[in-house]
């Protein structure tokens, strides 16, 4: 087989799938995803320095937490909101940063 892109491959799985798309970064919402929540690069380089500080102190890996987001940037997608028929509240939208699919 071959490999494909995110840009070729989320849009043929948001079709097959026929549902809302959820992601974690900012480039690949444009390509279909419909909302994401995005590490800021301050809290990945915040997050990553303090776990690799806390595993030269002697933590072992397997006792470093899963890291979550907490500064996030909120992200949706309005193209494909519209597509799905999504039509959120107003007080929703407060704070998100709101994308269009490329072409």
């Amino acid at each position: 087989g071959r490999t494909f892109t995110d840009k070729e491959l989320i849009p043929i799985v948001a079709e097959k799938f026929g549902k809302a798309l959820i992601g974690i970064d900012t480039f690949n919402i444009r390509y279909g995803i419909l909302s994401a929540v995005a590490k800021t690069g301050e809290e990945q380089g915040k997050t990553s320095a303090q776990m690799l500080l806390s595993a030269m102190q002697g933590t072992p890996a397997s006792a470093l937490e899963i890291a979550h987001t907490q500064y996030g940037r909120r992200l949706l997608n309005i193209d494909v909101a519209r597509r799905l028929g999504i039509k959120p509240k107003s007080s929703i939208l407060r704070g998100v940063h709101m994308v269009r699919s490329n072409p």
